[in-house]
């Protein structure tokens, strides 16, 4: 069964949805993607703490990133920087990528949908690693490293119909605005003293899919059936059936800029230590449309809708620092064993959230509003990370490497600014749990210039509940499957990689809302997502 949740990972989201809010009681439960896209969240934070290795270089792409005990790779920075000590020589790398994605949402009843595939260029990891010292002491090398390494991309686009049913989100925004005063919504920027939450209502009764209120202050919603003298139980107060379309885009990514160093102890211990900082860029649009079946022809008494359109648009822009310290030992023969830890990410994101809407009645008027530009910023830690990792090398012939990594979600904490610590604090450790990360990879080399490699990588769930409902969809597992192959030919080297990449998310609903003595309100069913992902990479690399 299940559970649902209309907090979004946040016990303070609570308030934010029914602060001023005077028609709904504190009894009242109503979310749903389309009512949570303003809310910073736990579930914003996991999504800026999460990372794909896939991303790297096309040899630690090949080898599903499984790199925390291998070394000598330019995606050692920012995996365990203790690898940057098994350079003998310094090396620029250059690795870019084309990607396709696509995402399939399900429904348990008939759903339209449209899949889009895009494909884009991106550049996953450009670095720099000098080699600045080699001795015969204690100290054999000691390298130092600089570059960009992507860790998560947004790029996604989907539009899925749902089929027809008796309810319109203007229900919800009906409810909202019982008992406040007309006056206070008639005012051009009234959005501000209200939650972002309300401004759905606001920007209803601006765009005239609410009627202005009675004598209690009470709104209904503008009539969306006509009576019909072909059906006698049609007319006002009878909902018309209800056709749902909604687009999601988003884009962004977070790109990673790695300054490392590692030292080489008799070539026996590997120690190296980082610090990286991370630029954060995403944007969510969520464009969510009404068709109510209605026929234009019949006669219009008093005006009444025919569709209705509401756009929301939010942007997250931030930066973020963390630090990497990590160690790789070779015990005995071709056996390396390496550790590395990431520290929390102390993370700054600027948030600016707006909406709008537009009406058209049956006699072609339309009616458009918008909201202020809402802006705020956040401070929070994303969780640490602890990454194991053993490797066996087989001579100059191949090797095979493994990875354990352990990332403690419920570990997430916001600053304490606006009061939310501790609830935010209470509700990670509620919601998420760690997440337990496993990757191999292997190298086989036929010829001393070719190497043909393969890897796979299980990134597993940091729910506690899998099936918890949450406002909008929330990745919670995912795989990768790749495969690559490597020529090098004195100080050049040519790597090429591909990478299967699926996710799957919790589902969600459109909206919905409950309250002692009303009916529910809800656009029925669950949507779940699916997310593919095709990555090719191409790394160019010199050594000297």
């Amino acid at each position: 069964m299940k559970t649902k949740i209309w907090i979004t990972g946040a016990l303070c989201a609570a308030t934010v949805a029914t602060a001023g809010a005077q028609g709904i009681s504190n009894d009242a439960v109503l979310g749903g993607k389309l009512l949570g896209v303003s809310y910073f969240d736990l579930t914003t934070m996991k999504m800026f703490s999460q990372r794909n290795y896939a991303y790297g270089t096309a040899r630690s792409s090949a080898m599903a990133g499984a790199f925390t005990s291998l070394g000598g790779d330019l995606a050692s920075m920012g995996i365990n920087p203790a690898g940057l000590g098994m350079y003998r020589a310094s090396e620029f790398g250059l690795s870019l990528a084309v990607e396709t994605n696509s995402t399939h949402e399900s429904y348990p009843g008939d759903l339209w949908r449209e899949d889009y595939n895009r494909t884009r260029f991106v550049p996953t990891n450009v670095s720099l690693a000098l080699n600045l010292y080699q001795g015969s002491g204690a100290l054999t090398s000691f390298t130092f490293g600089f570059g960009y390494n992507r860790r998560a991309d947004f790029n996604y686009r989907s539009t899925v119909g749902l089929p027809h049913d008796n309810y319109t989100i203007g229900q919800i925004f009906e409810r909202q605005l019982d008992g406040i005063p007309e006056a206070d919504l008639s005012r051009d920027y009234s959005y501000g003293d209200f939650p972002t939450s309300m401004w759905g209502g606001i920007l209803g009764y601006k765009a005239y899919m609410i009627d202005p209120a009675d004598e209690n202050d009470e709104y209904d919603l503008t009539t969306v059936n006509p009576y019909n003298p072909f059906n006698p139980g049609s007319g006002p107060g009878v909902l018309t059936d209800v056709d749902h379309l909604l687009q999601s885009r988003t884009k962004g990514s977070i790109g990673e800029y790695n300054i490392s160093a590692g030292m080489n102890f008799n070539n026996r211990v590997y120690v190296g230590l980082g610090i990286g900082i991370q630029d954060i860029y995403y944007r969510q649009d969520e464009i969510y449309s009404e068709q109510y079946v209605n026929d234009k022809e019949l006669p219009n008494y008093g005006g009444y809708l025919y569709n209705m359109y509401y756009g929301q648009h939010v942007k997250y822009t931030g930066t973020a620092v963390d630090f990497k310290l990590g160690i790789i030992v070779r015990p005995a023969g071709g056996l390396r064993v390496g550790v590395a830890f990431h520290s929390p990410s102390f993370v700054s994101v600027d948030q600016e959230y707006g909406a709008d809407m537009q009406t058209e009645l049956n006699d072609g008027q339309r009616h458009f509003a918008e909201t202020n530009l809402l802006s705020y910023d956040y401070r929070f830690s994303s969780p640490p990370r602890l990454l194991t990792g053993i490797s066996y090398t087989f001579g100059n012939v191949g090797v095979i490497s493994a990875d354990y990594e352990r990332v403690w979600y419920n570990g997430m904490r916001i600053s304490d600014k606006d009061g939310w610590r501790d609830d935010y604090k209470a509700a990670a450790k509620e919601i998420f749990k760690g997440a337990d990360n496993v990757r191999v990879g292997a190298e086989f080399k036929p010829l001393p210039s070719l190497a043909l490699r393969a890897g796979y990588a299980y990134y597993g769930s940091m729910l506690r509940d899998d099936d918890r409902v949450f406002d909008g969809p929330v990745g919670e597992r995912s795989y990768n499957v790749s495969a690559g192959i490597g020529y090098r030919k004195g100080i050049i080297s040519l790597d090429l990689a591909y990478t299967y990449m699926n996710e799957k998310f919790t589902s969600y609903d459109l909206f919905y809302y409950k309250e002692p003595g009303y009916e529910a309100i809800s656009q029925s069913g669950y949507l779940t997502p699916e997310r593919t992902r095709h990555l090719v990479t191409l790394s160019f690399g010199v050594r000297f």
